[in-house]
């Protein structure tokens, strides 16, 4: 384990790499012969229907692997930082809305955003090796059960409406992947990660539903539940409002959880705390961000080159108020 430099608001890219490289399978992935032949077997299978820039797209997700693979080497990692400081810098010039987000290290920009971008790139662009000796199995059917992130850290939800009209139920819509689950913490009865859970799969009643039972607008009852649980999870809480404020409340943060209660017919879902990315200030334009990780029952705190070891205690009481995003491993 070591730490990376700060080469100049970098802190946002540094904590979310910290926890990149925690995520064992993620990380195994990336460093292996695997991560090279899927990415260029991705592009060699879509030469008539290559994205936009792609040519930047891979530049960016192979300087990543050097990233990693310096994480866990001697090798420096400043200059990889910098490159891909230049990678973001080049999408956002070529119209990556995401990149131009967080391209702009004169501003403070948001970890969370980051890790997406990354996981979002890796899942686009990836695809497993084992494909070419697979011909007969349909490609995105292929594609949806093996790809490195829906394996790791995906979800899925599914929705149900209710018509308070006809009282019809529709069926089950599962929506598509997510790479997190996103909780509230606004009202202020919530106080706890099972405060939160239970408001996000809270039954809520819509005033404009159009039914397609009865052909009536009105209210109905529509209710959210996980449907699909990878090995690990990513939890976020929205700490920041729209006006750019952040919520700084405690929030009761379990080193263990189960998700039985608010999930669609899944039963052992029990998860252990894994990694925090913590977020220091008082709003989403300024502050600093660290990195919690565990590695064999140890806990360290990484804020950018310093590692320290710190124990259960220090961890849970730093996390109540400055906790900003999970990764939770199934037990």
């Amino acid at each position: 384990m070591k730490g990376i430099p700060n080469i100049g608001n970098t802190c946002f890219i540094n904590s979310s790499l910290q926890i990149i490289n925690n995520i064992d399978d993620l990380r195994q992935y990336i460093l292996s012969n695997n991560y090279n032949t899927s990415l260029f077997e991705f592009f060699n299978k879509n030469k008539r229907n290559l994205p936009e820039n792609y040519e930047l797209y891979k530049h960016l997700l192979l300087n990543f692997q050097k990233i990693i693979f310096s994480l866990n080497s001697d090798e420096n990692i400043s200059k990889y930082i910098e490159i891909l400081c230049k990678n973001l810098k080049d999408l956002a010039d070529k119209g990556d809305y995401i990149a131009s987000n967080i391209c702009d290290l004169s501003i403070h920009n948001d970890a969370e955003e980051f890790l997406t971008f990354i996981l979002d790139k890796i899942e686009d662009f990836t695809i497993d090796n084992n494909f070419k000796n697979n011909k007969n199995i349909n490609f995105k059917n292929f594609y949806k059960n093996n790809n490195i992130i829906i394996n790791s850290v995906k979800i899925q939800q599914i929705t149900q409406y209710k018509c308070l009209n006809c009282n019809n139920l529709t069926k089950l819509n599962y929506n598509n992947y997510l790479n997190k689950i996103q909780l509230s913490i606004s009202k202020n009865n919530i106080r706890s990660f099972e405060d939160a859970l239970n408001n996000y799969t809270l039954t809520n009643e819509m005033n404009d539903y159009s039914c397609e039972n009865c052909k009536h607008t009105g209210k109905a009852k529509e209710r959210t539940l996980i449907s699909s649980l990878s090995k690990y999870i990513i939890i976020q809480l929205l700490r920041f409002r729209n006006d750019g404020s952040k919520i700084n409340k405690s929030i009761d943060i379990p080193l263990v959880i189960n998700l039985d209660k608010y999930s669609h017919k899944l039963k052992n879902t029990d998860y252990k705390l894994q990694s925090i990315n913590c977020h220091i200030d008082f709003n989403m334009n300024t502050g600093h961000y660290i990195s919690i990780t565990n590695e064999d029952n140890q806990w360290y705190l990484q804020n950018d080159e310093q590692i320290k070891k710190i124990n259960n205690t220090f961890v849970l009481e730093q996390i109540k108020t400055k906790g900003y995003f999970f990764i939770y491993k199934r037990i």
